[in-house]
């Protein structure tokens, strides 16, 4: 799949592409290099992230619960984007569903980061990665983002659900804990 950095959140594929190349799609792939890494140390036995001394599960923990609130954001700017005044049922439905979905999946990142052990806190990230996935498919269907952003999600979503996959792997309630 070729990387492409004119990639529009909201544009039709039919639009002219942007005259200038945007920046986020490069933020979005280098997005997923924590969960790369923290796969990647898991994996070979390293439990705290060389130089700064964190621990890789604190580490790949508290970026996705930070990144699924991210990404729960902008679901909830694009439902402020569309406006209440919209006449189209599926708008509407939209603009009413992606504030309430994105506050209960962030809620149930956060209180999972907070109380539950590592292994189901890992577990909980996928699902909520899936998840946020599926809402932007809706989204794609239905033409409110745009088919090239989409292709950029489903790709990133499926190197970050299996770095987490294969950290849940090597991860275990006992050796890692927040300290909260």
């Amino acid at each position: 799949m070729a990387l492409d950095m004119n990639t529009d959140l909201t544009s039709n594929a039919s639009s002219s592409p942007p005259s200038r190349k945007s920046l986020y799609p490069y933020l979005t792939y280098l997005g997923a290099l924590p969960f790369v890494v923290s796969a990647v140390f898991l994996a070979l036995g390293v439990h705290v992230v060389p130089v700064l001394g964190v621990d890789v599960y604190v580490l790949l923990a508290s970026y996705g619960t930070v990144i699924v609130s991210f990404m729960s954001g902008v679901h909830w700017g694009q439902s402020v984007g569309l406006g209440i005044h919209n006449t189209d049922a599926g708008s509407r439905f939209v603009h009413a569903a992606l504030p309430l979905v994105s506050n209960i999946v962030t809620l149930v990142a956060w209180f999972s980061l907070l109380l539950a052990g590592a292994r189901l806190h890992v577990a909980v990230l996928v699902i909520a990665f899936i998840s946020l996935l599926l809402i932007d498919g809706y989204l794609a269907k239905r033409n409110m983002i745009s088919r090239p952003y989409f292709k950029m999600r489903v790709l990133v979503t499926a190197v970050v659900v299996i770095s987490l996959l294969t950290s849940f792997t090597f991860v275990t309630n006992s050796l890692y804990s927040l300290g909260l």
